[in-house]
């Protein structure tokens, strides 16, 4: 295991051969202390980490769209924002509504994904469907992606103890689930949906993802590659 960024990073997502991320640290600014935003993109090939620029970022993250979303978006940075196949995209906000353009950017559909009040905390698609985490109530809902409709729940005790379900990826034909409360990440088959511990970190894991053979998790302390 390898610790590639010392502080908590806020975002963290996938790219080609690596993956960029967002970070809040102190600056000192006219002799004052503020709070600056920076971002940041690992390269697997390299092992570096250098520093980007915001459009390069937005570029990694929201690919062909990020005109548009710039506009369209306030909170870039905690905004969740999932592209189903043959759709366009589905922004979630924090404040749980949800928005569905299609490929030339169109406005499609509005509603709320809150579930017994709350938003939810991260969202991935697979295949036609998208899945959302609900760590409150210690629940996973499936949407489907072209109607947007509730499919199927599934909460703790159901089939495994799904313990505060946080960050969400689509890996093959499972979603890999950390938890907001311990450092076990569970993975749970989409045919099935058995729940089994791919693994335990010694600390919370909010976000897992893979790029290629590399598996790297975001936790309070920073990110490491495993």
């Amino acid at each position: 295991m390898k610790k590639i960024f010392e502080n908590e990073a806020l975002s963290i997502f996938p790219c080609n051969r690596g993956f960029v991320f967002a970070e809040i640290h102190k600056e000192e600014i006219s002799g004052e202390q503020k709070r600056v935003i920076a971002f940041h993109k690992h390269n697997f090939d390299t092992g570096l980490t250098d520093l980007i620029t915001k459009s390069a970022y937005l570029s990694n993250v929201f690919t062909n769209h990020t005109d548009f979303l710039k506009a369209e978006i306030e909170d870039y940075i905690n905004v969740i924002t999932v592209f189903p196949p043959n759709l366009g995209m589905v922004i979630i906000g924090t404040n749980g509504v949800a928005k569905v353009y299609d490929y030339n950017c169109r406005f499609k559909w509005r509603g709320s994904l809150k579930y017994k009040g709350y938003a939810p905390a991260d969202a991935v698609v697979s295949g036609d469907k998208i899945w959302c985490s609900y760590p409150d109530s210690n629940t996973l809902i499936r949407y489907n992606a072209n109607s947007m409709r509730q499919e199927f729940k599934i909460s703790s005790g159901v089939a495994g103890e799904i313990k505060e379900p946080y960050g969400l990826f689509a890996l093959d034909n499972s979603l890999i689930i950390t938890s907001q409360s311990s450092g076990v990440v569970q993975t749970m088959n989409l045919d099935s949906y058995t729940v089994k511990k791919l693994f335990e970190f010694n600390e919370p894991v909010e976000k897992y993802i893979k790029v290629d053979s590399n598996e790297i998790v975001l936790t309070k302390s920073g990110i490491y590659k495993l």
